[in-house]
């Protein structure tokens, strides 16, 4: 996979990449974005790419997936948090998924993508709004 844009946030200090973990090391959170190109064929890839780190939070940009698509995307350890599809256009979009282990909701906005997870001692919603080269902003 040709690796185009990438980017990792942390909220805490790094002590523990187990996102599961009971230990009392202190944890982080992290969301990792990458450009992925087209997705359909490309998971494996990317997840490899990303273990052992398994980020809490993946958000894919340019997924090229339709809402058919998306919906049935399976992703190792990750489930679809939220989605953003071009309807009238081919390629294009944005999706997060969030690790199995969090608990998350989506929030309902339109033509942006976002979640709410809920993590013992805080909230965090995660808000990406896809913006085409020739966008009307």
């Amino acid at each position: 996979m040709q690796q185009v844009k990438s980017q990792k946030w942390q909220l805490q200090p790094q002590a523990s990449n187990n996102p599961v973990s009971d230990s009392n090391k202190t944890k982080i959170f992290t969301v990792y974005h990458q450009n992925v190109r087209g997705l359909l064929n490309k998971s494996e890839e990317l997840m490899s790419f990303l273990t052992p780190d398994f980020h809490q939070v993946l958000y894919l940009t340019e997924h090229h997936l339709k809402h058919s698509e998306i919906d049935f995307m399976y992703m190792d350890q990750y489930k679809l948090g939220a989605k953003f599809c071009r309807e009238s256009l081919k390629n294009g979009g944005v999706s997060i998924f969030v690790h199995d282990t969090l608990q998350c909701t989506n929030i309902n906005l339109v033509d942006v993508c976002a979640v709410r997870i809920n993590l013992s001692s805080l909230t965090i919603c995660i808000m990406f709004i896809y913006r085409t080269p020739m966008g009307n902003f």
